[in-house]
């Protein structure tokens, strides 16, 4: 049998619950609408486009510029001075377009991306040998500089050299005169020099060689002598990239590919720790590209696309 007293308490549980209700309701109005109003510009799509195929290299670049040009609505580093200066940077290129080749587009872009300052957030897959010609040696970074890691068999006697300087330039200098073309910090940049420097077409693109097709490499040998080698640079024998290739993966003397068996290598007949001799195991993953990536999502790839290059935006977002 119940108590009358019995009946206020009741009611009295009842309105604290409605208020709790109410309560974390308000709350989550307060907390989530907020936090969506935030991460929607972060987290929507790259604007779809729709061209028809392109007849010529003139119109694929126009089509690539309209597709860049939707880049600041979903790229949120651009701040209101650089969001004008890459409005400018894509109709300087516009006024180029009909004599832009593919690797000049691909530059003049970058460096327009880049103005975003964001290391998320570039023109990505720019690496010599990936649809770009390269010149017949293989570069990476060490604490006391540059130097030749692998090579064709018959420059093998490059091998171990530090590059002092490309096509009359420093080292140090072309650094940074390839910084404008990634976006991000400076160490970020610095590590893609090396994609650029074995690049004669890239090199070109950004007036940093005199000719598309060759490069002349300053280089102090293992035992001090100087050398300088003037390398022809070979068609690209990988297609383009769709992200980012870094250029540690050459430090491992396992080929990438198939086909690469005339190449030599600093480690050819060094005894090889496990992470450099399984091409399957997590530091080669990382360095062939399979771990973090600038840009982790599928590219969206597109009919018409001259460029071939996607763009990345932001580390969770999709690229083009």
């Amino acid at each position: 049998m119940r108590r009358d007293g019995d009946a206020p308490k009741r009611s009295l549980r009842r309105r604290w619950i409605k208020v709790s209700l109410i309560a974390i309701a308000a709350l989550l109005v307060l907390v989530l609408l907020p936090l969506g109003l935030i991460l929607y510009p972060t987290l929507k799509p790259y604007p779809k486009t729709d061209f028809q195929a392109a007849a010529s290299q003139a119109e694929r670049n126009r089509q690539d510029l309209a597709h860049l040009r939707r880049l600041p609505e979903v790229e949120r580093s651009f701040t209101s001075e650089t969001r004008a200066a890459y409005g400018r940077a894509l109709d300087a290129i516009e006024q180029r377009a009909g004599e832009l080749d593919r690797a000049g587009m691909a530059m003049a872009t970058a460096k327009a991306v880049a103005l975003a300052d964001n290391g998320h957030t570039n023109i990505i897959g720019m690496a010599g040998d990936h649809g770009f010609n390269a010149a017949p040696i293989r570069l990476g970074w060490f604490s006391d500089g540059l130097f030749v890691i692998a090579a064709a068999d018959n420059l093998r006697h490059l091998l171990g050299g530090q590059i002092l300087g490309t096509n009359e330039r420093p080292t140090k200098a072309l650094v940074e005169a390839l910084r404008p073309y990634v976006g991000g910090p400076a160490n970020l940049s610095k590590e893609f020099v090396p994609n650029f420097l074995i690049s004669p077409e890239l090199l070109h693109a950004a007036g940093l060689a005199d000719t598309a097709s060759s490069s002349t490499f300053d280089i102090r040998a293992a035992d001090g002598s100087m050398r300088r080698a003037k390398l022809a640079a070979l068609p690209a024998s990988q297609a383009p990239l769709s992200g980012n290739f870094w250029p540690k993966r050459h430090l491992s003397p396992v080929a990438p590919v198939a086909g690469a068996a005339e190449w030599r290598h600093v480690l050819d007949g060094v005894a090889l720790p496990l992470y450099l001799s399984r091409p399957g195991g997590e530091l080669l993953a990382y360095l062939s590209g399979a771990g973090p990536a600038l840009c982790p999502d599928q590219p969206d790839e597109r009919q018409g696309t001259g460029l071939g290059i996607p763009v990345s935006i932001g580390h969770a977002r999709r690229c083009r």
